[in-house]
């Protein structure tokens, strides 16, 4: 009986492992460029944008408004968006070029100071 409970707390411990990050959580990220996936074009971003891991909560910002989506890691470089973002409303005077949602599975990791998110041909460049 010890023995089977032992090898439950081990799994379990391994599985929660990917959830949590600390070189990347607890700091708020700001973005400084991305790879726009029609153009293939890098560009540099002129807006003030952020991206927060905290208490298993991604948060964002889009124009004036703010978003946050439960995440986990699947694996050490995969990350994934649960679900739609939830985001407030506001009438912003001035909008976003460009706006970004993250929802599903992305690739994640750290490139010298960049924090990098990868979808498909998408890729994000955070401080």
């Amino acid at each position: 009986m010890k023995f089977v409970l032992l090898i439950l707390f081990s799994t379990f411990s391994f599985i929660s492992s990917f959830s949590q990050n600390p070189l990347i959580e607890n700091k708020k990220w700001e973005l400084e460029k991305f790879r726009d996936s029609k153009s293939r074009r890098m560009i540099f971003v002129d807006e003030y944008h952020y991206l927060e891991f905290r208490e298993r909560r991604v948060r964002y910002s889009i124009d004036c408004n703010k978003c946050s989506s439960p995440y986990e890691f699947v694996t050490k470089d995969t990350i994934l968006f649960e679900g739609p973002p939830m985001c407030t409303r506001k009438g912003c005077l001035e909008k976003d070029e460009f706006q970004i949602t993250f929802d599903g599975q992305y690739k994640i990791w750290q490139k010298g100071m960049y924090l990098v998110i990868q979808k498909d041909k998408e890729v994000y460049y955070y401080k």
